[in-house]
C-alpha cells in the first residue's frame, strides 16, 4: 500500500471542530434545562443560531476530505480506499452509540422520551438510510452522518478525476440535485433528503481546502475581515430563515465557510497554538457530538433527584452539565473510540492517519 503524506493538524480547523460541537452540545443543554423549568421563556427550536454548529462541521468536513485525499486522486483503487477510511472513521463509534441508544429504549423507554421505529427503521439506520416524515434515524443525532456517507460516496464517484476537475464535478452534481430539488419537489424521503441545499456546504469546504493546498494566503487583516463578516451575517439576521430558497446553506453554511477560509487562508498558526484544550477537544468532537445527548440526560436525571444540586440554579447547571459532558467525551475518545477505530483500520487493511486530525462531524471529518 502506498504510504499516506501527512501534515500536521491544522489547529484552526481543530478549534472550529471543537467550537461546533459545542454549540450543539450547548443547544441541547438548554433544550434540557427549558425542560426541567429553567428557561421556560426561552424559544429553542431548529431555527435557533446554535444549530449553525452542524452547518460548519460540513463545511469542515468538506475542507478535510478535499485535503485529506491527496494520494487517492487519479489512483486505482482510490475510491475503494476512501471509503474504507471513512467508513472504518465514522461506522464504529455510530453504530455503537445507535445500539446503545436502542437498549436504553428497550429496558428504560422514558428515559430518552423517543421510540426506536420497526426493525425496519432499525436497519435503515444502520445503513444511513433517511426515511420517515422527519427523515432522520432511530438515534436522531444521526440524520448528519447520513449526509456525511452521501457526500463520501458522491466523493468517491469523482475521485477518478484529478483534483480540481473532481471538486468542480462534485460542485456541479451538488448544484444541480439541489435544483432539482427546488423544482420538483419530490415527495420520496430520499429524494427529498439528498437534494436538500444543506449538501452545498461541503463543497464550500472543498473549494476552501483546493485553495488551502495550493496555498493561496490571505492577509491577516483580510481574513479577520471575513471572519467579521461571518459574525456580522449571523448576528444581523439578513439570511435569517433556514427553510428559505438555500435553506442553511445560505443561512449558516456561507457564514460557516467564511470563518473556515478566514481561519485556515489566513496566518493564525500562533493565534491558535496556545488553545491546547480547543485542540484537544477537537479532535475529540466526533465522540461530544454522537454521545453527548447520553450524559446530558444522566446529568439531568441526577440533578432532579438531588436536592443540593437541584437548588444551584441556571449557571451551576449548566456549568455541570457542560463540564460532565466535555470530560465524558475526551475520555471516551481515548479510551473507546481511538482504540476502537484503530481496529477497525487494521481489519480494512486501512492507514488511519489524516492530514488535520479526525473529523468534521462533527468528526466527521467528519
Amino acid at each position: 500500500m502506498k504510504n499516506e503524506q501527512r501534515r500536521p493538524p491544522i489547529l484552526s480547523i481543530q478549534v472550529l471542530r471543537a467550537l461546533a460541537a459545542l454549540m450543539i452540545v450547548l443547544l441541547h443543554t438548554l433544550l434540557e434545562a427549558k425542560s426541567i423549568h429553567f428557561l421556560p421563556q426561552i424559544r429553542l427550536d431548529r431555527s435557533s443560531t446554535l444549530n449553525m454548529g452542524v452547518d460548519l462541521f460540513f463545511v469542515i468536513s468538506g475542507f478535510v476530505i478535499a485535503l485529506s485525499s491527496t494520494d487517492l486522486f487519479q489512483q486505482a483503487g482510490g475510491a475503494r480506499r476512501f471509503l474504507l477510511r471513512r467508513m472504518a472513521r465514522v461506522i464504529p463509534l455510530y453504530w455503537t452509540a445507535t445500539t446503545l441508544f436502542l437498549i436504553v429504549m428497550f429496558f428504560s423507554p422514558d428515559v430518552l422520551h423517543s421510540e426506536a421505529g420497526s426493525r425496519w427503521d432499525v436497519l435503515r439506520s444502520y445503513c444511513f438510510i433517511p426515511y420517515g416524515p422527519d427523515l432522520s434515524p432511530v438515534y436522531k443525532l444521526g440524520w448528519t452522518l447520513n449526509y456525511e456517507m452521501f457526500f463520501y460516496v458522491c466523493f468517491a464517484s469523482v475521485l477518478f478525476l484529478p483534483r480540481v476537475r473532481a471538486v468542480v464535478g462534485l460542485t456541479i452534481l451538488f448544484w444541480g440535485l439541489t435544483v432539482a430539488g427546488m423544482v420538483f419537489r419530490p415527495e420520496n424521503s430520499m429524494l427529498r433528503f439528498w437534494t436538500g441545499s444543506i449538501i452545498l456546504e461541503f463543497v464550500m469546504g472543498a473549494w476552501i481546502g483546493l485553495a488551502f493546498v495550493r496555498q493561496i494566503k490571505i492577509s491577516r487583516f483580510w481574513a479577520a475581515t471575513v471572519m467579521t463578516l461571518a459574525v456580522a451575517l449571523v448576528l444581523s439576521g439578513v439570511w435569517s430563515d433556514p427553510g428559505g430558497l438555500l435553506g442553511r446553506s445560505l443561512c449558516w453554511g456561507l457564514p460557516g465557510a467564511l470563518f473556515v477560509a478566514g481561519s485556515t487562508l489566513g496566518d493564525f498558526t500562533a493565534n491558535f497554538a496556545g488553545l491546547t484544550p480547543l485542540v484537544y477537544l477537537g479532535d475529540a468532537s466526533y465522540t461530544l457530538y454522537l454521545c453527548h445527548p447520553f450524559t446530558l440526560r444522566l446529568v439531568k436525571e441526577v440533578w432532579l433527584h438531588t436536592t443540593p444540586f437541584s437548588g444551584a440554579g441556571l449557571l451551576g447547571y449548566l456549568l455541570g452539565s457542560l463540564t460532565t459532558t466535555v470530560v465524558v467525551a475526551c475520555l471516551v475518545h481515548r479510551y473507546f473510540e481511538r482504540p476502537l477505530t484503530r481496529l477497525v483500520q487494521n481489519l480494512f487493511g486501512v492507514d488511519g492517519r489524516q492530514p488535520v486530525g479526525s473529523t468534521g462531524l462533527p468528526e466527521s471529518g467528519r
